[in-house]
């Protein structure tokens, strides 16, 4: 049976006051950045979306210009850190591939987070960690986004390479 219970609605079971108290992370791969996918852009439509669903956003962590294949990000350490302290109950990101672009690394992170009850949230896919759809979810777009990463790695590689394909 599919688990479609959300953070919201245990939240709205256990107590009908209590609003959700999110962090929202942002990150780019370069300064440059456009199609939506700019720091301030993925910071206002996460917020956007957090006020939306009646959610009170606590931090916002940006990492910019920082490579998503590891978790070595200044802003997304202090974002870890104050996870273990329990500072917010979810994660809200624009993409997946904005908070790793490493499935190894994504799966590790969403049950460490989980062990401390901070749940993940993305505002353009289907990923809610708290129920086991959306675990199921998270875990294949944390994949393709590893895939993605190594394809454009391949694909760079080859056009350095001096036999490039024409």
């Amino acid at each position: 049976m599919i688990d479609h219970v959300s953070i919201r609605e245990r939240l709205t079971e256990d107590d009908d006051d209590r609003s959700l108290r999110a962090a929202v992370y942002a990150r780019t791969s370069s300064t440059s950045r456009e199609h939506g996918y700019s720091l301030d852009a993925q910071v206002d439509r996460s917020v956007d979306h957090c006020q939306t669903l009646g959610w009170t956003v606590l931090f916002i962590y940006r990492d910019e210009a920082v490579s998503g294949k590891d978790t070595d990000r200044p802003m997304f350490q202090k974002m870890l850190s104050m996870a273990k302290k329990q500072a917010f109950d979810v994660i809200v990101f624009w993409k997946l591939d904005r908070f790793s672009r490493s499935l190894m690394h994504a799966v590790q992170l969403e049950s460490k987070l989980r062990d401390h009850d901070v749940y993940l949230y993305s505002v353009t896919e289907q990923i809610d960690t708290t129920s086991a759809t959306g675990r199921f979810n998270f875990r294949n777009l944390a994949s393709a986004a590893e895939f993605e990463r190594d394809m454009n790695g391949r694909l760079l590689h080859r056009c350095r390479s001096p036999h490039r394909w024409v």
